[in-house]
């Protein structure tokens, strides 16, 4: 939502066709997220050893590797198209891991960091759609990591940190900061044309920074999250302070954790019925396998007395042949024997 905003402010942010399309059953508003970057940022994360979910572990100056012109190559190729506009950037979450990379290439960098509550991205990746089946506490561990790796090589200034929740207080004002300290002068206009864009069906998993205090909570979390919300902006501030705005936050965290009791009770009770149809047909395939095995036991005992029956008759058979043998040579005896009498 953030890089859109920044995008409808008038961020270049790439070609239409360069852009990772959206998925109805996702993110139907769209990532805004540059293909080719996203690209590189995986094929450098593999390269190091890691990917997204498992971020590798690396050593200072790892950027500098030689082994690593070839990424060099693709980003300069890829930045010459962008840099033809004068205000241009690309998201992509993956760049907290791979920074130093990008700090080396253009040290001059701007960040917009979009801050969230840790425990909505959490959340929102461990719903248990195809693209986000993390646990919880994974899920966790990634924003710890990303966010480690991240505050450990920037500068403070080249850093802008805006939190998510202000686009819901205040988009325009703290729109309007970002794109100040960015050096990007856009119309009042513009900005409020561009605030069209926020919708609070953009919001799912509502939490509130109380909650980080929870049992279970790694201490990292409400640490990381504390300095960085220190470095929010005046919208934000005014906004935890608002009595009011929080009094109605609360009102629908409590309303969303009801609804969400209720699915996961209705879910639950789903869960048990097909737990019972299924130990139902278990104890029926049980009963059915018993009586296969009484049948096939059967079965087997009338096969074996079929066997020994063959085995008698095949003896049986053999001992006839036998006598036919002897018979027919008796009779060619017999005959051999009336014929040289009746020659003599």
């Amino acid at each position: 939502m953030i890089t859109r905003l920044l995008n409808l402010s008038g961020v270049y942010l790439g070609a239409e066709h360069d852009m990772i399309p959206p998925l109805a059953d996702d993110n139907p508003d769209g990532y805004w997220e540059h293909l080719p970057l996203a690209d590189l940022n995986n094929d450098l994360l593999a390269a190091l050893g890691g990917s997204w979910d498992r971020p590798p572990s690396l050593t200072a100056g790892w950027e500098k590797a030689a082994a690593l012109d070839p990424f060099r190559e693709r980003a300069r190729t890829v930045f010459t198209t962008l840099q033809e506009q004068p205000d241009w950037g690309w998201k992509n979450p993956r760049n907290c891991l791979t920074l130093p990379f990008w700090l080396d290439l253009m040290p001059d960098l701007q960040l917009v960091c979009p801050v969230r509550n840790p425990l909505e991205v959490a959340a929102s990746m461990s719903t248990g759609t195809p693209h986000r089946t993390l646990r919880p506490d994974a899920a966790l561990g990634l924003w710890i990591a990303y966010h480690e790796a991240l505050l450990g090589v920037v500068r403070p200034d080249q850093i802008i940190v805006t939190h998510y929740d202000a686009y819901f207080y205040d988009p325009a004002a703290e729109l309007r900061r970002v794109l100040d300290r960015l050096s990007i002068s856009v119309s009042h206009t513009q900005i409020q044309s561009a605030c069209q864009s926020v919708h609070s069906r953009s919001r799912h998993n509502l939490s509130h920074p109380y909650l980080l205090d929870e049992p279970g909570i790694p201490a990292t979390v409400p640490r990381i999250y504390g300095l960085l919300t220190a470095q929010a902006g005046p919208v934000y501030a005014q906004m935890t302070a608002d009595e009011p705005y929080q009094i109605r936050q609360w009102t629908r965290i409590i309303h969303d954790q009801n609804i969400q009791l209720h699915a996961q009770a209705e879910r639950l009770r789903q869960l048990e019925e097909r737990q019972r149809v299924l130990e139902n047909d278990f104890t029926q395939a049980t009963h059915w396998s018993a009586s296969l095995q009484a049948d096939l036991t059967k079965r087997l005992a009338e096969i074996e007395i079929a066997r020994e029956h063959i085995a008698l008759l095949t003896h049986q058979l053999n001992a006839h042949e036998s006598l036919g043998v002897r018979a027919r040579r008796f009779v060619r005896s017999l005959k051999n024997g009336l014929n040289t009498r009746s020659r003599a």
